[in-house]
């Protein structure tokens, strides 16, 4: 079995290859000094404390569009498994039992703990963009049937924002669907999920969502 780190994640580096469907893009990654630096400074500036190792070896997911449209490549990573996302996904991490759904793919790292966890029971993942499950899926399971793993993931190409209420309820549901923590958006479209998707929670069931942890001290009132 692969290590995991202390944030309870996989490395992703040895589970998803690089590829390119339509406009997004999965790489490998690995910075410099002088960018694991760099990163720090960008964390620490919003007042997230921040590490710095776990920099070198990234698979990082790029939304091509995006870069031609605002012309700079940092705007245009829609997930990596960078440490900062180890942090803020945590919260998940721990919390995650029985059946839990899932608002945005990326490159699947959230996803590999809970295939080892014998406490979930059925994995549903809503992704908008059809080339994204295309470039993952195909990958995740692989990794499935190499570990034996029961494969109780189910990959739906839809649209967060509608809904499917004929699915079965959920546990725990994970939201994050947004490539900037510091969002003013975000905070506006949790809102409007977490009154959409109380009514797909089981009783005493959850909501979740990226930013909602310790690093980032996030609430949304509701």
């Amino acid at each position: 079995m692969m290590n995991i780190n202390e944030y309870g994640y996989y490395n992703m580096v040895d589970i998803i290859k690089p590829c390119e469907k339509g406009r997004f893009q999965i790489k490998h990654y690995t910075a410099t000094p002088e960018q694991v630096l760099e990163h720090k400074a960008h964390w620490d500036k919003i007042g997230i404390d921040s590490v710095t190792h776990g920099l070198d070896k990234l698979v990082v997911l790029y939304d091509n569009d995006i870069t031609r449209r605002h012309g700079n490549n940092l705007y245009s990573v829609v997930m990596s498994s960078d440490t900062i996302e180890h942090q803020s996904c945590k919260v998940f991490n721990d919390s995650a039992y029985g059946d839990v759904m899932i608002a945005g793919l990326g490159i699947g790292m959230v996803i590999i703990p809970l295939l080892h966890n014998p406490k979930v029971t059925r994995i549903t993942v809503y992704e908008k963009y059809q080339n994204i499950i295309d470039m993952v899926k195909p990958q995740l399971d692989a990794y499935i049937e190499k570990n034996n793993l029961t494969n109780n993931l189910h990959i739906i190409c839809r649209d967060i924002n509608n809904p499917d209420y004929s699915l079965p309820q959920h546990n725990v549901v994970w939201i994050d669907i947004w490539n900037e923590m510091s969002s003013d958006k975000r905070q506006r479209d949790m809102k409007l999920l977490i009154r959409k998707y109380r009514k797909q929670l089981k009783k005493n069931g959850v909501i979740k969502w990226w930013g909602e942890d310790e690093y980032y001290n996030d609430r949304v009132d509701v």
